[in-house]
Parts: C-alpha cells; structure tokens; sequence
C-alpha cells in the first residue's frame, strides 16, 4: 500500500522517439506509482527468453552508466541508487526483448513492460520508472564512448533526467543489449 507521501500516479511523455546525435534515440520517460501486489508466481521461464542473437553487452556497460547517474545524483545532493539483482534482471529482460524483437518502446507488441516484468519476477515496490535508450544504426564507436553519450542525451530530456534525480528511487537495474551493432539501453527504478 501506499505512504502518504505516494499517490498513484502514472505518466508517459515522448511518443516518438528523439532522434539525437551520434545515431542515438531515447523513448519518453514513463514513471508508475503503483501499489505492488504480486501473484505467487515463479519466475517466467528460461524459454521465454529471447533467443540467442541478441545478447547483453559487457556489464561494465551498466556499471559505467550507474556510475555516471551516481554522481549526476550526487551533484544534486540525492543519495546514490543501489544495484538490486532483481531489478537488474528486469532491465537485462526489457533490453535483450526490445533487441531481439526489433522494436522500441516501453511495452512489446504484447504488452508486457518494465512494469509487468517486476510482478513476474515478484518485485516489492511502490514506484517505478523506466528510462529506455538505443543506437539507430551499427555504432563504430567504443560502447565506453557511447554510454557517456547516453547518460548526456537522458540527462538532456526533462523527463528521462528525472527519473534519474527522483529521490523516491533507491533502487535500480541497467542493462545494455546489442543485436548488429546496435546498442538498446533499458534502466528500471524503483524505491
């Protein structure tokens, strides 16, 4: 249930993508306040999974992608977000599956987002927001000169940057998916 500082709130900006320099493209920002009362589920299986094409980039990808809103955090006084496995199962799932399945958005053509991945995997939370990047063509450069870019180009739109300054999240799960070169970003908060 919620606190009384949390009301439902559900909101979702930008639905085009923004096309950005170096080939880059951000979705709008989505940030759901939701009371969380998952099903008694396991988690989703193996075989769901997207096949082997696609596959996650190196996790220093993520790492330095967390070390850099760390410190966008610290330089507005907001505590850092911790690496939760759960949640970073999540955004490796939304990463490999837009990959994989060439789209990009905040739900596949199932409907199944950041959001409904949380309560399949059984994810305690009272809000969430997901912040979504990619490449729009094969990218010559190093990913470690591409995840700057990324954190520039979130940190540049009014709503991927605050989701990264919200101090109601605490938590989160980074994860970087390449399919022929091009790099898909999914960043799951939650608190």
């Amino acid at each position: 249930m919620f606190g009384s500082r949390f009301a439902p709130t559900f909101s979702r900006f930008c639905s085009a993508p923004l096309r950005l320099p170096l080939g880059l493209a951000m979705a709008g920002a989505i940030t759901l306040g939701i009371a969380a009362t998952p099903a008694a589920q396991a988690k989703p299986a193996d075989s769901a999974a997207p096949a082997a094409a696609a596959q996650l980039a190196p996790y220093s990808a993520g790492d330095q992608l967390l070390a850099l809103m760390n410190q966008a955090r610290a330089s507005y006084g907001e505590q850092p977000l911790t690496l939760v496995t759960d949640v970073d199962w999540v955004a490796e799932s939304r990463a490999l599956d837009m990959a994989q399945n060439g789209y990009f958005d905040h739900y596949n053509a199932e409907g199944v987002g950041a959001l409904q991945l949380l309560n399949a995997y059984q994810v305690q939370y009272d809000i969430m927001g997901e912040n979504i990047a990619r490449t729009t063509q094969p990218s010559s450069y190093p990913l470690n000169s591409l995840v700057p870019a990324i954190h520039n180009a979130l940190m540049a739109s009014e709503h991927h940057r605050e989701n990264v300054l919200d101090a109601r999240f605490t938590q989160v799960g980074v994860a970087v998916a390449v399919e022929n070169g091009e790099y898909y970003f999914a960043v799951v908060f939650t608190d």
